[in-house]
């Protein structure tokens, strides 16, 4: 092999090398409603009149998002009669709250 020969493979090792650190640096993220989503987060998405669970996921180099089974979460409010506890009428101290067995919190 001639040292051109050397000095251009070489060359192209240290461009593989250096391609490769760069990109396994780079952040990626998924985009949605004007705002970043990290890999692996997670979003509800209306499509058409359907919601659908949806995570952030890379897919041959590139980030998009891909449908889980079992859709989103729903929420329901319980009755406020089983979440308070009244305060009688003439009595001017706050009525006090009680947790309720249907409170949530939701985090995807």
């Amino acid at each position: 092999m001639t040292a051109r020969a050397s000095l251009i493979s070489l060359a192209l090792a240290t461009a593989a090398l250096l391609a490769g650190t760069l990109a396994a640096s780079a952040t990626c993220s998924c985009r949605f409603q004007g705002s970043e989503w990290k890999l692996g987060e997670r979003a509800c998405i209306t499509l058409g009149n359907k919601s659908v669970m949806m995570e952030c996921r890379m897919n041959q180099n590139v980030t998009s998002w891909a449908p889980l089974k079992g859709g989103c979460p729903k929420l329901s409010l319980a009755s406020p009669i089983e979440d308070l506890e009244l305060a009688a009428w003439g009595d001017s101290s706050p009525a006090p709250v009680k947790a309720s067995a249907h409170s949530h919190v939701m985090h995807y």
